[in-house]
C-alpha cells in the first residue's frame, strides 16, 4: 500500500487522489496518516542525524542575500525566537495549512467541481506529506556533507509540485 501510495502521489497525485476520495480505500494509503508518518520521518531523520532544526533551518533560510542583522536591534534574537517556534510546531504549522488549502479549493479556485470541503483535503494532505520527501532529502545533504538546499529551492519546487498535482486532478 505505501510503495503504491508513495509512486502515484509521485507521478499522478491528482489521479491518486481522486481515485481515495471515489472509494478506493484498500490500494491507498490514507492522506491523513501519510502526512502524520511524513512528519515523524522528518522527526527520526534529524534525530538520527543529530541535526537541530533550529539550525537547520536558519541555515536553509539564510541565502547571504539579506542584509546583516544590526548589532543591539535584536533581529538575530527574532529570526532565532521565529525558528525555533517553527521547527517546535512544524507539525501544527503544516496541519493548519490543510483546511487553508480546502477551502481555497472548495470555495475559491474549484466550486464546481462537486467535491465537499472534506473531499478538498484529501489532495493537501497528500502533498504536504510528500513535500516533506524534499527536506528529509535536504536534511541528508546536510547531515553529510553540511551543504543544506536553499530554501527557495524548496519553495520553487513546492509550488511547482502542488500546481501539477492541482491540474492533474481538476484536468476534466
Amino acid at each position: 500500500m505505501f510503495p503504491r501510495t508513495l509512486r502515484d502521489i509521485t507521478i499522478r497525485p491528482g489521479v491518486a487522489s481522486r481515485k481515495y476520495i471515489e472509494g478506493n480505500r484498500v490500494a491507498y494509503y490514507g492522506p491523513v496518516g501519510y502526512f502524520f508518518l511524513m512528519v515523524t520521518l522528518i522527526y527520526i531523520v534529524a534525530s538520527l542525524f543529530n541535526i537541530d532544526l533550529v539550525e537547520f533551518m536558519k541555515s536553509a533560510s539564510d541565502t547571504g542575500l539579506q542584509p546583516k542583522a544590526k548589532v543591539g536591534i535584536g533581529q538575530e534574537r527574532m529570526i532565532q525566537a521565529t525558528m525555533k517556534l517553527a521547527s517546535d510546531n512544524l507539525k501544527s504549522l503544516s496541519f493548519i495549512m490543510i483546511p487553508i488549502f480546502a477551502f481555497c479549493g472548495r470555495y475559491i479556485f474549484f466550486r464546481k467541481q462537486g467535491l465537499n470541503f472534506i473531499e478538498h483535503t484529501v489532495l493537501p494532505f497528500y502533498l504536504q506529506g510528500h513535500v516533506y520527501w524534499l527536506s528529509i532529502f535536504s536534511l541528508c545533504v546536510y547531515a553529510l556533507i553540511g551543504k543544506v538546499l536553499p530554501a527557495w529551492i524548496l519553495t520553487i519546487a513546492t509550488i511547482a509540485f502542488f500546481s501539477y498535482a492541482y491540474s492533474d486532478m481538476f484536468s476534466d
